[in-house]
């Protein structure tokens, strides 16, 4: 695991498909943020009395680029939440497994699954601090 500090601009903007990938094969997903949601679903936005963070933010500064890659895709679903304090126990990330690089990894084969990521999501790991 490596720890990186945060380096990233642009935290809240949506994701834009890397260069490297370009934009044959890939379609976009947008049409479905732009229609309204149902009065059955309120505001849409899901409520809670938990206090969960996300681990990735926390150690970052920001989510990661991506967690999943397909084609018709790129961006971030995955996260890993934790609740700081939960009783007499207390949670503090510390490191983080950075996302594996898109030149490297995903563009060769413009999506994943591929030969050298064999699904379309990455893997999400975290070290915790219990204090």
């Amino acid at each position: 695991l490596r720890q990186q500090q945060n380096s990233r601009n642009g935290k809240g903007k949506s994701k834009q498909l890397p260069a490297v990938l370009g934009a044959k094969g890939w379609s976009s997903m947008r049409h479905l943020w732009d229609k309204p949601l149902p009065s059955s679903v309120g505001d849409g936005i899901a409520r809670h009395s938990m206090q969960l963070r996300s681990a990735y933010a926390k150690v970052l500064g920001s989510e990661p680029d991506y967690t999943s890659c397909h084609d018709a895709f790129f961006g971030t679903v995955d996260y890993i939440w934790y609740t700081p304090s939960a009783g007499v126990c207390r949670l503090r990330p510390t490191a983080v497994l950075l996302p594996p690089s898109v030149e490297r990894h995903v563009a060769p084969m413009a999506c994943m699954p591929n030969a050298t990521m064999p699904s379309d999501h990455i893997p999400l790991v975290c070290n915790f601090e219990l204090f």
